[in-house]
This record gives C-alpha cells, structure tokens and sequence, in this order.
C-alpha cells in the first residue's frame, strides 16, 4: 500500500458495498470489486487495500448517477456497468489488475437494470426487457452489436449458463423465475415461487460429469431452492432440493428462538464456492512433518468433501455463529438419493452478522489461505482449512475491515476543516452536510458524528471534534454533540447577515466560553459561546474591523497547527473542568502573542493581527511585510510565521513562501517557484517537536506536492523550501481532488470525488532500543522524523556542527565530540543494520569559555594524579584523543557507513575528523584565522580528490557540480589567509597539499595573488617557483611563464627557455626578438607593436605578456580583464610589477574590476578584501553589515548593478568582530553603523545558525557577543564633580544585558590615519594648520567645540541616527588614547530600542 516513501495510504473510505460484492481472480491475486456512487471500488485480497478506482466520468465525461448494477467476465478480464441508458467496459491492462483502460462503451435508449456478461456475450435488462449483445472486434474498436431481444417483465437480476445455452432472468414484479434458451432465443420455462425472487445463479460444474443445468435461487424469505433436470424431463429444470434458516437451526441451539422470531429479517444463506476451497486441497497432500490423530481425521474429511462433489452451504446466525450445512449426490439420479447433514458450525461471535458472503480461492504466494468475506461493513478473515472443517474457534482470523457505513458517504465532498489542535476533522459534502471523523490510537480514523446539510455555506469545528458552527443562508448555526451521540444533541441558531460569505474561526477563551469569529474583508463579528450552569447560550459579543485604510482583498485566520505544542495554561478554577484538560496537542489561547489573522492587500501587503488585551473590538498588528506579489489569489498563514501565497502570472501558477521576520538583512522571501499546474489548495502543519518544523501541502488536481525548510549549509547557497515528496493520487482514482487537509501527528486526509484517502507514516517512530530517530536509516524514517533529519539541530558529530566549532574556535570542544562518536560506535551493537544511540552534548559544554585558539601548542595531559593516588590509572589510546584514535573512527566510518549520512556528509566528516587532529598537530604556529584557512583548505583537497576516486572507481560520467567538486577555494577562506599572521605557513601548507609543486592552476585555485602579504620575499619566491614550474615538460604552455617572468623583469631567463624549445616553430623568431634591449625606448614599442598584433590573433596570453614586455602594465592587466576573464592574473601583475600594493594599476584594478564584480555578485568577503587593499578599511568593515546600496552610493562612480546581498553566512559575524576593533579605521567604520543594525545582524546570524542546524552555537553567540559601548562626548569631557555642580544627577545603571554586552580592552589598536591635536588651551595662532582625520588640512577653533555642544543639545531624532551620532562622538576621545586604556561608560541597551 505504500504511495511514497514518506506517506503510504493507511485507510481508505470509499463507500460500503450496498449488493454483494464480485471476485476477479488473478495469476497472483484475487480483487473484489462493488459499486460506490459513480464509482467501482477494486480491492486486494485479503489486505483490502485499494488497488483501483474505476470512474464511470472516464467513459463518459460530465456524466452524473450512481452505478446500478455491475458484472465481471472472469475469462476475459473484463468488467461493465450500467448508469441510467450508458453502459462501460473495462479491460485489465495489467497482469495483476493494477490497471485498467477503457474497453467499450454502449449508448442505450432504456435505464439498465441488470447486466450479465460472460465469454464476449452480454446480456442487458432494461424497463422493457432484455437484450442479447455480441462483441464485434474485427474494426480499430470494439463495438456491441445487438443479437435479439425479448419482452420480459422489468428484470432485476439475469444469470448466463456456464455452457452458455440458458438465461435465467427474475423480476421484483412477479414471484416467477424465466429460462430463455440462447440459441432459440425463445423463453423455455417458467418456475414459479411462493415469494419474490431475489437472486439467481447457476452452478459452476466441477467435473465433465457435473450437471451443467442447476439452478440456485433465493427469495424473499431467505429460502434457498435448488432446481436441476430429471432424467425423464432433460430440457427442464425441477425443484430437487431447498434450505432456509429452520434446516441449519439444530433443536438445541442457544440463539435458535431469536432466529425465528418472525420480526427478525431472516439472514440470507450463501452457496459457498467449492472450488475455492478444493483449490486449497492440493498442498495438504505434501506433509513433511509428522502428523497428529486429530489433523488425519480432518485431512480426511477434507478429501471426502472433494471426492464426493459435496455442496456447501453456509449461514450466519444473529449471535454471528457460522453454521456450513453439506449436500451430497447432486449430479445422480433419481432425485431420492439427495443427502443433507450439518458439516461444521463455528461458535458464536465468529463473524458479524452479514447480508452478503463470499469465499475466495488462496493465492500463488507461498502460505496463503482461503479468504472470507462479509460485508457490510466489509471484513476479510483467513481461513484455516483443518480447523474450519472440525468447527474450531481458531479456523477464521480477521486480516483487515473496511470502514463502517455513513449516511453521506455516497455524495460528493466538498472540502475538510478541522479543530485547532488538528485532533479531529469534518468532511464537508455538497448538499452542506458532512461526518466528523476523528483518530484512535492505532492511527486510524473513524466517524464519531455527521449532521445534515440546510445549504453549502462555511464550517468551523471545535472542542475537540465535539461542537460544530456552520454558517448558511443568513444563519449560524451551532451544533453540540454529546460523547456517544452520532446526531447533534443541541442546535442553536443566531441570525448573521455579514455582507459577503465569511470565514469563521473559533478560538477558546476559556473552560466554558468559546469565541466564534465570523471575518469578511469589511467587517468581523465576534460570537460568544458560553456553557453556563443553565444550558449553552450564543450571543453577538461585537462587531469591529481592522485599523486599515482601505479594506484587504483577503483576511484569513492563521493555520493554529503549531500553537498545539505548547502548554495549555488555564486558571486554577478551570483545571478540573472536563473540556479544559490539558493534553499534548491542545490549543493555546491565552497565549496573545500568537496570530489569528493575517490580511492580504492588493498590493500583496500583508499584515498579521491579534485581538487587543484592553479592547474588546479592537485588532492590533504585530508585523507586516510587503511581497510585491499582484494578482494574490490564494494564501494560507500558518502561526509559525509563514505565509504561502499564490499569485497568477503569465498564466503560470507563482507558489511564494513568506517569512514574516523581515528586517534589512532579510527580505522575507524564502521560495519561489511556478508550476504549470493549477494550485487548488494550500495547507499547513508543522512537527509535533519543540521547534515546530514547517511542512506545506500543495494540491493539485490529481497529486498533492509536500514542501518542508532544508537545513542551510555552510558550502553550499541552496534554497530554503525545497520538495520532500508527492503523494500522487492518479495511481488509484481518476476522480480530481477535491480538498486535503493534515490531522496532527502528519497524517493527510485526500477527498476526491465522494472518497477519502488517509496517507499516514508507512513506518512507526523508532522505539529506544533501536536508537533515536536521527541515526536511524533514512528510508526508515516517518514523514516527521524525515523532515526533523532536514531541519532543526543537528547532532554533535555532524559534519556541518564540527566545521562551525572549528570556525569559531572551539577545538577542545571537536576533538570531545570525535572522542565519543569513537566510543559510541565501538559500542554500538547493531551499527551494522544503521542503529547506534548517540547522547547529546549538554549545552553547557558549547558555551562554556574553553579558551580560544592560541599557539600555546595542544592541551596537556593533567598530571594532576601524581598527587592523587585515586587517579593513577591510565587511559586507554582509544579514549585520548590521537592519530590512533583517529585512524580508528576513520576505519570503523569507512567500513560501515552512517546510512542516515549523505555520502557528501560522510566525506565531509571523514576529512573534518583527519583535519582536526592535522590542526591539533601543528596549532602551536597557526593563528586564529591560519587555522581557519587550513581547514577550508584540507576540506578543499581531499573532498576534491575522494569525489574524483569514487567516480573513476564507478566509472560514471557526473557533473562537478554534483559531485560537489569546486574548481577554486572560496573567496571568504581567502580572507581569512588574507589576514593571518602566518602567511608563509600558509604558503607551504598550500604547496604541500598540491603534491609539493604548485602550478599556476593550483596558485588559482587557491588564489594565492590575493591573500599573500607582499615582502621582498615574494619575487624571488615567485621566480623559484616559476622556475620549478615551468620546465622542459610544461613549454609548450609559455604564455604563463612569459607573464610571470616579464612581470619579474627575467627576460634573459625566458630567452634561455626558448634556446632549449627547438621543437617549437617560433624559437627563431623568438629568439631573436628577444635577444634586443627592451630598456632602449625602440624595443619596448616594438613590444607594444607586437602585442596588438598578437591582440587582433586573438592570442590573448602572448598578447598581455608582450604588453609586459613593452612596460605597458595597463593594457596588460586589462588584456587578462576583458579577454581572458581572470583578473586573478592581472592582480598578481599589478603587484609584482608596481612592487607592492599602493600602485596605481592595482588600485585602478580594485576600483573599476575588483568592487563592481563584487557588488555584481553580492560577494562581501571580496568586497571586503578589496577595499581593505585600497586602505578604505572603515568601508572593509562597513560592507560586512551596511547594505550594498548604501556602500555603493559613497563611491566616486557609484554601482547601478547590484546583487543578492547574501547574509547568510555566520562567518560574516566572525570577521566582524574581528575587524571592527582592529585599527582606527575600522573604529571609524563601525561608528557608522548603529546599534539597532548591529543588533539586527546578530539577530539575524543567530537565525542563520539555527538554519543550519547550529542552535547551540546560536545561543553561544548571543551569550557571548560584545557590543561597543558608545560614550557620549559630554559625559566623557565632565567629570562627576561637575555632573553635580550642574545639578544633575549620575546616569542610572545599566540594565542586564541581553547579550554579552561589556567593555573590551583590545591589546593593540593599529594607528593607520592620523589622530587630530586637542585644542590648546590658549588662543591658537591664526596660521596653525592641522592635519584631518583623513589626510585632509582643516582649521581647528574654539568655535569647533562649541558647535559641537550645541549638536548636543539639539532635539531628539531618529533612533538610528542618534547612535550613529553617539558613536561618531566617541571616535575623537577613542583617537586621542589610542594608545593607552580609557575607562567608558556601561553600555545602554536602550540605545537599541
């Protein structure tokens, strides 16, 4: 039954069957097939799960009415039904009647009432008859050609002989069976009956020497009459024997008097189907085993029941005792010879006491047995051969039931709606009736109520599925229902004349009161619901609007599936109440601070809405944003902040997801996407964990798509919504969908047509003795623990977490983690099958202060058990964190993978596990960020190289991309080399992870011309290098070569390289050309000349290289700009030639190439780096944060083109913090940005973090972050005493602080601008010029200060601006003691707000 691997269809409600159901036998399978509606319901035996939905819509389109009668062809695979005039055949198009394709169809002149169809002939019963029809195939399609008729009274049932020689037809309006003869097409007989006939069937012969002409009929009374021919009369057919319910009824049994009461309706009696009882005879043959006195005794009453041809006959008596009654000597003659006895009676409450009864043949699966059916409701048993025949309790096992029957279950759905806590739902039908279903604890759904329909109007349920509001025709309507009652037990009604059809909502506000909300896009009327000691009573409480200045196109409420995971509070009074008892998924309504509306404007404005506390109209906003979606025609907002909108476009369907935290670093949007499909419903519901995952349910006509967040990676810019999975309805019904809805704990109720499909989990949640959920096996995990595995936080082992504390530090805290993943696993006993329990780290452990990277060298050993002697023992290898250790998980990881890992995310761990003990080996010289740049780096070689071997090793043909092979190191890893101290440490790990040779692909891979700090060094290193490079195996590749040493001024060493090229057809040319003096002004020209002939070759590389030559470093670098798209190269030329990083080119090259591409790109991390090359550092640290926009329009030529702005990336955060205290500078940058957008950001990295699965790092970061504190100039100059003697107070104290905001003490502050003079203290000369912070010349006066107090105390302004003021303020004082330590203020976190 499985649909996809995350939802599989549990439960099915299609409609009980209301005639006997028929039998479809297959090679593997048998299928059951009844009438439904407009449908044919095809079941599997003996599980009942659906195999398929016939519609008769699919033979004729916009066709309406209900099925009336159905017939199969067993030979041919062949099914027909009748509805009004029109008649449809389907034939199998699979083996196992998975499929099926339409055959025929048939356009009559009368309403069918009874088909029958058998070997390509089919007979119909009509109002005037009955028609014989024969399949014409020699045309392209088969077509029904009518053979003759005959004038019969209106025929409810028709029976074709199995030798097809005789019909057998009956009608309510007479108590007569007729016999027509096929070939004469006359009628032939004429039996009477004391009562109406009900049913007719022939018998099925079991040998050459059966009697093919035997009739079963049964009338009224439930009297069963068989009726075959005698010798003397061979062509007509007599009574031979009969059996009703007084010849199964021995004297002595219990329920015998209510039998036979004469106002109980007399239980049918059903022939039971030899053959398929005989067919489970042939492996009893084969006994391996030894067999027991009381299995031979049955096994012999079973081959007596098959040698003797005895007929059965079965009936269920009201205690739901089976009683199989035997006759013997059918095929003999004379009639005399006829034997009836009792063959076998089951106890009472075997069965349910059903009309209809069937027996199907086992199947060819290995172990099989017969199956029973009864119905309705419709139930399956196994049927146990040796203890059937001996009458014992055991003999029938029940497999599998059907739902029970409902009123409404034959008319069409029309949508679902359910309780706030996702509890219970009501099924909503066209004529505005519906059933309330609700779970069990096995999961399944069953009805617990319905009510009938005054008219299509909207529908909110509540209590728990136990009151129901419904509004219709001006009226709303409340339905109470009591525990046990199907009907309501109360309605009450209120007149409501909103001015459009509203949406209702109800919200408890306590134990006793309920509010029904009834919202329209101009008014919303509140109606109270109270259950006092006097009975319940509605009122209209108020009637109010939304504070808006123009009514929205939509205002909807908010989807409440997430609200059940919090604690209901109630009041003290109110917990012993009944309906106010708490439970795992209740409503909360006395938190306020959840949403209960959300309206959409025309503009795609929305806004969120909760009542106000002190009013009883008034709605009060708590957040917008503004998608700029138009033409917003469907939307749905879950209380977790996501609101999926769906707007029109170009007659594509637009599906956008919405987070309502917008600030300046997030737009809000998180997923876009267009579908060619027309989106007919949206829904949400979320993970019953604390975090409340998000998951979305789209629907379509025939499928219904589940989208969830992913978890953000820290490689990769993935998107935030992506498609978990479908369930794709179209495998079982052609019926369009109609609605879904989720019940809580992820189970999908799907109604097409006048049916439900319950999806739920295809697996149970893990039990604890087999793991927990996230190390289980991935294609072992439910809908919620698949989503949980996607989102939320991560394990402690995760590659994604380890790579972060590296990042940000916390080695000791890595190398733990490894240690007890090494032991988890050795522990583990059933790693093998995918299951190991891991025990997370406590939090304490991420945010305790472990020290932060030092070149102190690795941790100790604590010696301190010399003095203890309670201690002396010694820790194994494998509990010390080391190569052996390592070399250990590393095998062990290897060997057995993590299957609940990617295979990405096994190599990533493989390699952070190697890198951390690399790292602790040589942490002694690294620095912070050299330590972060050779993580990148080991991470960039191995992942590289191990996604290369395994696709060689596979032989398969994928995409780098795919494989996650990345051409180049990322440009924020650069920066960290860009910055560290250990730039040649660097270097050398750099040339040692390239085999120990870097080649110009390896220098750009790594990027090295950016981040190595110029010296003196770098020349002679790049020419050795050079040099090792480029030798005898690599000149035919001489343009790389010919850069580097015309860049380094090493003509003579190329002349050189090309005396040794004699293979080369230009060594003479170049040979004599560069034997010249280029320092003679003729040469270089000739240069230049040569260059842009080379240009217009398009030989771009000789081209820059010439241009080196010819000393024209400009056109060089832009010929590697514009043509060969590499300004790596031309940055590597600007700084060799122009021998440091101050040269004109190079700046020119930062400004016109460098920060456009950047911007282009939203690259902030090479933004950063190149304006930290042009000595802007305060713009270095501004762009971390500032928008690009703002930081685009400071420039001389200011940026048009201007991409994502890219804050997701928790690393921004890190350098940050490091840079803005770094310099004087970068002090000056910071002041620019206010403390409400730095708070933002931090907001908005711990957002990021918890993305990526990071939550403790989050609360590390907000724990442990430090703000500036911005001293005002005033208080700073004033000393306390002068506070006083102004009469004003000392400044409060300073609130607790959200985050770790304190004063830092930096030990070094660079000086890299010049620091202004204070004013003296006497009049300054006139002449006295001074130096500006920036380079610039200004006159320092008295006026100066005295303007700046009056700045002081001007009015109030913006929040954000009076900080930056604050700031800027402080920036003199903060140049002044540069060098020394100055005692400011307590920072106010006021100043945020």
């Amino acid at each position: 039954m499985a649909q996809t691997s995350l939802l599989s269809l549990v439960d099915a409600f299609l409609g009980t069957p209301s005639s006997p159901p028929l039998s479809l036998p297959f090679p593997s399978t048998s299928l059951i097939l009844y009438a439904s509606a407009d449908t044919i319901v095809l079941l599997d035996t003996p599980s009942l799960s659906v195999v398929r939905i016939l519609s008769f819509s699919e033979a004729f389109p916009g066709s309406s009415g209900t099925i009336a009668c159905i017939t199969v062809d067993k030979s041919a695979k062949l099914i027909a039904a009748g509805v009004d005039s029109r008649l449809a055949v389907w034939a199998a198009a699979a083996s196992d009647g998975s499929l099926w394709r339409i055959h025929s169809t048939l356009l009559g002149s009368e309403p069918i009432q009874c088909i029958a169809l058998q070997s390509g002939r089919m007979t119909l019963g009509t109002n005037s008859g009955m028609s014989m029809y024969d399949l014409d195939l020699k045309g392209d399609l088969p077509i029904w050609r009518r053979l003759w008729s005959a004038s019969i009274p209106l025929p409810k049932t028709i029976s074709l002989s199995p030798s097809f020689l005789y019909i057998a037809s009956a009608s309510p309006e007479e108590s007569a069976v007729r016999i027509h003869s096929i070939s004469s097409h006359h009628q032939i007989q004429i039996i009477q009956h004391p009562r109406p006939v009900v049913t007719v069937k022939w018998r099925q012969p079991l040998s050459k020497n059966s009697e093919e002409a035997c009739l079963y009929t049964t009338t009224s009374d439930s009297v069963l009459r068989i009726f075959a021919p005698v010798i003397d009369a061979p062509n007509r057919l007599q009574l031979q024997a009969s059996l009703d319910r007084w010849s199964f009824l021995p004297h002595n049994f219990d329920s015998a008097d209510d039998d036979l009461m004469p106002s109980k309706k007399p239980a049918p009696i059903f022939a039971l189907d030899r053959d398929a009882l005989c067919k489970s005879l042939v492996p009893l043959g084969v006994v391996n085993s030894p067999i027991s006195a009381l299995d031979q005794g049955r096994r012999r009453k079973l081959e007596e029941l098959k040698e003797e041809d005895w007929e059965l006959f079965a009936y269920v008596a009201n205690d739901g005792s089976l009683l199989v009654r035997a006759l013997t000597n059918l095929d003999r003659r004379p009639p005399t010879l006829l034997r009836q006895f009792t063959f076998l009676q089951l106890p009472a409450r075997t069965l349910q006491p059903s009309p209809h009864l069937l027996i199907l043949p086992p199947t060819t699966h290995p172990g099989s047995f017969p199956t029973l059916l009864t119905s309705p409701p419709l139930r399956s048993h196994e049927l146990h051969l040796l203890p059937f025949v001996d009458g014992a309790p055991d003999a029938l096992l029940r497999v599998a039931r059907g739902a029970r029957p409902v009123d409404l279950e034959h008319v069409r759905l029309q949508s679902f709606v359910r309780t706030p806590d996702g509890g219970a739902i009501a099924s909503i039908r066209h004529d505005g009736g519906g059933e309330i279903y609700v779970r069990d604890k096995s999961g399944r759904i069953r009805a617990t109520g319905s009510w009938d329909g005054v008219g299509v109007g909207q529908i909110v349920l509540f209590d728990r599925g136990r009151s129901l509001a419904v509004y219709a025709g001006g009226t709303l309507r409340v339905h109470l229902f009591t525990p046990g009652t199907v009907k309501p037990s109360l309605t009450m009604c209120i007149v409501h004349t909103p001015p459009s059809i509203p949406h209702l909502l109800a919200t408890p506000l306590s134990s006793s009161m309920t509010s029904i909300i009834s919202i329209t896009t101009v008014s919303i009327s509140t109606f109270t619901l109270e259950r006092g000691p006097l009975g319940p009573t509605l009122e209209l409480h108020s009637v109010s609007a939304l504070p808006l200045p123009s009514p929205p196109s939509l205002i909807l409420p908010v989807e409440p599936m997430a609200w059940a995971h919090q604690p209901l509070q109630h009041p003290p009074d109110l917990i012993s109440s009944p309906i106010a008892s708490p439970s795992k998924h209740r409503y909360n309504s006395s938190n306020t601070t959840q949403d209960t509306l959300v309206s959409v404007s025309d503009q795609g404005h929305l806004s969120f809405w909760i009542p106000e506390a002190s009013s009883t109209q008034g709605w009060m906003c708590t957040g917008s944003i503004h998608t700029g979606q138009n033409g917003i025609r469907l939307a749905r907002c879950s209380s977790a902040k996501k609101t999926a909108i769906v707007s029109t476009e170009d007659e594509r369907e637009r599906l956008t997801i919405w987070d309502s935290k917008e600030s300046e670093f997030a737009s809000g949007l998180e997923y876009s996407h267009e579908f060619d499909d027309v989106i007919n419903d949206l829904d949400w519901t979320s993970t019953d964990s604390d975090d409340a995952q998000s998951i979305l349910a789209v629907g379509f006509n025939h499928r219904i798509v589940l989208l969830c967040q992913q978890r953000m990676t820290y490689f990769d810019q993935e998107a935030a919504w992506a498609i978990l999975g479908e369930v794709d309805l179209v495998r079982y019904t052609p019926l369009p969908i109609s609605d879904s809805i989720w019940f809580a704990g992820g189970a999908l109720v799907i109604g097409a047509g006048h049916q439900m499909f319950h999806f739920g989990n295809p697996y149970p949640s893990s039990p604890s003795t087999e793991g927990s959920p996230s190390v289980r096996p991935s294609d072992k995990l439910t809908l919620f623990e698949r989503v949980a595995r996607q989102n939320g936080p991560l394990e402690d082992y995760h590659p994604q977490n380890l790579l972060q504390c590296l990042l940000w530090g916390k080695i000791e805290l890595v190398k733990d983690v490894i240690v007890r993943l090494a032991k988890t696993l050795d522990d583990a006993a059933d790693l093998d099958r995918g299951y190991f329990r891991w025990t997370p780290l406590p939090v304490s452990e991420y945010t305790k202060d472990r020290g932060v990277i030092s070149s102190s060298g690795p941790a100790r050993a604590n010696y301190s058990y010399l003095f203890d002697e309670s201690s002396g023992e010694d820790l194994s290898s494998n509990e010390i964190f080391g190569r052996a250790l390592v070399s250990s998980l590393v095998r062990r990881l290897e060997e057995t993978p993590l299957t609940h890992l990617t295979v990405n995310e096994r190599a990533h761990l493989i390699v952070l596990i190697q890198t951390t003990l690399q790292i602790e080996e040589q942490r002694r010289s690294l620095d912070e960020n050299g330590l972060r740049y050779l993580i990148s780096l080991r991470l960039f070689y191995i992942i590289n190289e191990r996604q290369t071997t395994e696709q060689k090793s596979n032989g398969t043909n994928v995409s780098a991309e795919t494989l996650g092979v990345r051409h180049r190191i990322r440009y924020r890893d650069i920066v960290w080399a860009f910055f560290s101290q250990s730039q040649e440490i660097l270097l050398s790990a750099s040339t040692e992870a390239c085999g120990g040779r870097m080649e110009w692909k390896d220098a750009r891979a790594l990027v090295v011309s950016r981040h190595w700090s110029y010296t003196h060094s770098e020349s002679s290193g790049r020419d050795h290098r050079s040099k090792s490079v480029y030798g005898w195996r690599l000149i035919g590749i001489l343009p790389n070569p010919c850069l580097l040493y015309f860049a380094l001024g090493k003509v003579r060493l190329v002349h050189g390289l090309w005396k040794q090229a004699a293979w080369h057809p230009e060594q003479k040319l170049m040979l004599k050309f560069l034997s010249n003096d280029f320092d003679d002004p003729r040469w270089r020209t000739a240069a230049l000349k040569n260059a842009y002939a080379l240009l217009s070759k398009q030989r771009f590389e000789y081209a820059a290289a010439f241009f080196l030559l010819g000393r024209s470093l400009k056109d060089a670098v832009s010929v590697c700009v514009k043509q060969l798209k590499d300004f790596q190269v031309a940055v590597a030329l600007a700084r060799i030639v122009e021998n440091g990083d101050d040269g004109p080119v190079l700046k020119e090259l930062l400004l016109n190439t460098v920060v456009p591409t950047a911007f282009k790109d939203g690259n902030r991390w090479l933004a950063c780096w190149a304006f930290w090359k042009l000595h802007r550092r305060d713009l270095s640290v501004r762009i971390l944060l500032t928008p690009l926009s703002d930081i685009a329009a400071l420039l001389n030529d200011p940026i048009e083109e201007i991409g994502n702005p890219h804050y997701d990336d928790p690393s921004l955060a890190l350098l940050f913090r490091q840079l803005k205290s770094k310099s004087l500078q970068t002090v000056k940058g910071s002041t620019e940005i206010s403390g409400r957008t730095e708070f933002n950001f931090v907001l908005q990295i711990v957002r990021v973090f918890c993305r990526m699965g990071c939550h403790a790092l989050a609360l590390d970061l907000v724990m442990h972050w430090s703000f500036d504190q911005s001293s005002n100039a005033k208080a700073s100059s004033q000393s306390p005493h002068e506070d006083s003697a102004a009469g004003k107070s000392p400044p409060p104290p300073a609130r607790s602080p959200v985050f770790g905001i304190q004063a830092r003490r930096q030990s070094f502050l660079v000086i890299d601008m010049e620091i202004p003079s204070l004013p003296a203290t006497r009049p300054p000369s006139p002449d006295l010029r001074l130096s500006g912070p920036m380079g610039s010349s200004s006159s320092v006066r008295p006026a100066a200060l005295s303007a700046a107090r009056e700045s002081e105390e001007t009015e109030e302004i913006d929040m954000a601006k009076a900080d930056v003021q604050a700031k800027r303020t402080g920036l003199g004082n903060l140049m002044q003691s540069a060098k020394k330590d100055v005692q400011v203020a307590e920072f106010d976190i006021n100043t945020f707000f």
